[in-house]
């Protein structure tokens, strides 16, 4: 595979914004949840209460003494009814993944994420989302959604859309000791249905493993505490269809009435049928990245591995 050698973006000491940046190296496998058919991956270990405590500290430069108390936890605990740091902060731990699917059918919008929060304590963060959608109940609703609970943020009513373009749906569920949240009701059925076993996983999956062990050779004795895995096919997908629908065509025949290139485009689309999907797939491989923290400054690096 190509590898990109990692450069340190930024050397100690670190003060300002940079002390809010606190990685933590960690565990990057692929949680249960995550399909096996994902477009993209992340994990990253962040130390959320030296955030926390870093992001007080830079305000107070510039709102005055106990800002995050009189900004943000005095209106938090008078509206929700309990303490910021113990029902929000307290219950994270330090771990942050983000997935990422193509939800059909294939539109402009279909790119859709989940973002997940792991876990210190499953009840307190439960009871905090009860807490929010009491004190928010016009904005925040909640239904069954088989093992677990799905909230539902927005008005209780579906918006325009424009034709042509996914209609998105805020959400959240604790599943296992995640809370994922996502603008896709969809993809957080399908975590649930992984994490339950009826749906492949990605940790699972022979491909991830390729990627995982280069990692090991890129980084050595050095520990991340950031690991990436990208399916390139699965982002050029996107281009496929929405290049082999109706829709764009007739868009592009619209347009291209006053615009040349437009017309050449689409006179060309309309002239040959592009081959299947599975032709381009094969110039595809999985790529990665990884970052890791040394006294020294935050490290990156990425890699293509090579198309069979």
């Amino acid at each position: 595979g190509l590898g990109i050698p990692a450069e340190p973006l930024f050397r100690s000491p670190r003060d300002g914004i940079f002390s809010v940046l606190r990685p933590k190296e960690g565990d990057t496998n692929p949680p249960s949840w995550v399909p096996d058919d994902v477009a993209s991956y992340s994990s990253i270990g962040w130390r959320v209460d030296a955030t926390y405590e870093g992001f007080g500290r830079i305000l107070d430069r510039f709102q005055g003494e106990n800002s995050l108390q009189r900004l943000f936890e005095e209106p938090f605990k008078r509206r929700v009814g309990s303490e910021l740091r113990t029902s929000v902060v307290d219950v994270l731990d330090d771990r942050l993944v983000m997935a990422s699917w193509l939800q059909p059918p294939i539109q402009i919008n279909s790119s859709v994420s989940i973002y997940g929060l792991k876990l210190k304590d499953v009840s307190a963060a439960a009871a905090t989302l009860e807490n929010l959608q009491k004190a928010i109940p016009t904005a925040m609703r909640s239904e069954p959604l088989g093992t677990a609970k799905l909230y539902l943020f927005g008005p209780n009513r579906e918006r325009a859309t424009p034709e042509g373009l996914r209609q998105p749906e805020p959400c959240a569920a604790i599943v296992g000791d995640w809370l994922l949240i996502s603008d896709s009701r969809q993809f957080i059925e399908r975590a649930i249905r992984a994490q339950g076993g009826a749906l492949p996983r990605l940790v699972e999956l022979p491909e991830y493993d390729l990627v995982a062990s280069e990692l090991g050779g890129q980084l050595g004795s050095d520990k991340p505490f950031l690991l990436s895995y990208t399916r390139t096919a699965e982002v050029f997908r996107q281009l496929y269809e929405l290049a082999r629908s109706d829709q764009t065509k007739s868009f592009l025949q619209t347009r291209g009435e006053n615009n040349p290139r437009l017309r050449g485009f689409s006179d060309m689309l309309r002239r040959n049928d592009l081959p299947p999907f599975e032709e381009f797939k094969k110039y595809f491989a999985p790529s990665g990245g990884f970052a890791y923290d040394e006294p020294s400054g935050i490290h990156f690096g990425s890699y293509t591995l090579k198309p069979e």
